[in-house]
């Protein structure tokens, strides 16, 4: 059982090549403005973007592309990333990167270099930033005010992502955009198909008065102690007291799942009595709403009702249009080679668009199977927090 799991200003320094149909790919092992080698600490691969010759204007951070490698036990599973940061295409040494939440230790080099290791394994995307422009320096002297504030306000997008290959668009007859594709790691390996990844508990949570309690946190967990345990917190209730989690309520056959339930808010936290289980409906989604008691009080145990539709982990490909995602018509899971597809409004012919990437975690009622339509009552209202976006752009059939 496991927990729930749930910009960019300045220059982007991905590098591009043309595909089908006028189609802009980032992510390829021989991408222009992106060198791969095979020394690194380990063994892990190095890569490094272009930055001699930059004839952009102004700030700039230059990351390189990097596409998803599969796991492999006898690797680091890491690659090093290496990038600049330039002031009108000339580097800029003592700059302090942050990538993401972490600091990089050491301060730009004499050629505006900085360097930071990377899972890619995983798709994913973080932003750069310049966390100190103090010491920088341009040929040996000090940026003025208006250099250094433009830095501090420079960043690029820094991660990892499946390569998307094969990449058509064409007008249906009800004038709606088909798209299809493929996606793969940089070996060329298609993606893991989708699959069943937990089962949803959701639910509200309420005062003894019947209000909703904002940011509260309810945990599950197997009554068994130590390697044998499972887990689940849910994110933060919201305004209205609703959470949801990811559980696994697994038991013999014939049998309910009994769990362990708290809920916590700050430093209060309400359980049952010691010994006191919650029964669930085996292998099944389930709502429970809860109601606290005063602090120091045990729960009343609640009601539990099954509810249909599981829980999926899989690759989710899409689109977006002057900077905001478009919901597509209809869509399918990619297929054991990786090949996905899906319907975009008639809206958006002629239109220029680009392309996000996200394994994510979907609840849908549809049974998912790869190559099987997408339920679209679960499609995401936002794009997922940390995915690649900007991985391919391409100009729709008008």
């Amino acid at each position: 059982m496991r927990g729930t799991i749930g910009a960019i200003g300045v220059v982007l320094a991905f590098a591009v090549a043309t595909l089908v149909g006028g189609c802009e790919l980032g992510g390829g092992d021989e991408d222009e403005g992106t060198t791969t080698s095979a020394s690194a600490r380990g063994g892990a691969p190095v890569a490094s973007a272009s930055c001699e010759g930059d004839s952009r204007q102004g700030a700039a951070i230059v990351v390189p592309d990097v596409v998803t490698q599969t796991w492999r036990l006898a690797s680091s599973n890491v690659a090093v990333v290496r990038g600049c940061v330039l002031w009108d295409g000339q580097p800029v040494e003592g700059v302090r990167v942050r990538v993401g939440q972490y600091r990089v230790r050491a301060p730009t080099d004499g050629s505006g270099g900085f360097q930071y290791t990377l899972d890619s394994t995983l798709g994913q995307a973080r932003t750069v930033s310049v966390a100190d422009a103090s010491d920088a320096t341009l040929g040996g002297e000090p940026l003025d005010e208006e250099a250094t504030q433009a830095l501090l306000d420079a960043s690029a997008s820094l991660g990892s992502h499946f390569r998307l290959s094969e990449i058509e668009a064409r007008r249906r007859g009800d004038g709606s955009v088909l798209l299809t594709g493929q996606a793969s790691y940089a070996n060329g390996t298609p993606p893991q198909p989708v699959v069943l990844f937990a089962y949803q508990l959701s639910g509200r949570v309420t005062d003894r008065n019947g209000e909703p309690v904002e940011g509260a946190r309810v945990s599950t967990r197997t009554p068994e102690e130590g390697l044998e345990s499972g887990w689940s917190l849910s994110l933060p209730t919201d305004a209205k007291g609703r959470y949801t989690d990811f559980f696994y309520p697994a038991a013999p056959p014939g049998q309910r799942s009994q769990l362990v339930v708290r809920v916590g808010k700050g430093r209060h936290i309400w359980e049952f009595p010691e010994g006191q289980f919650i029964e669930f409906p085996r292998l099944r989604s389930s709502v429970m709403d809860v109601q606290l008691p005063p602090p120091d009080f045990a729960l009343a145990p609640p009601t539990v009702r099954a509810r249909d539709g599981v829980v999926y982990e899989g690759l989710l490909v899409g689109v977006i249009a002057d900077g905001r995602p478009v919901d597509p018509l209809r869509a399918r899971w990619p297929d054991a080679r990786g090949r996905f597809a899906f319907v975009l409004p008639s809206s958006l012919a002629g239109r220029r668009v680009s392309f996000w990437q996200s394994v994510t975690y979907l609840f849908a009622r549809r049974t998912a199977r790869p190559g099987a339509p997408i339920d679209l009552r679960y499609w995401p209202k936002r794009i997922p927090p940390g995915s690649p976006r900007g991985v391919a752009r391409m100009r729709l059939p008008g």
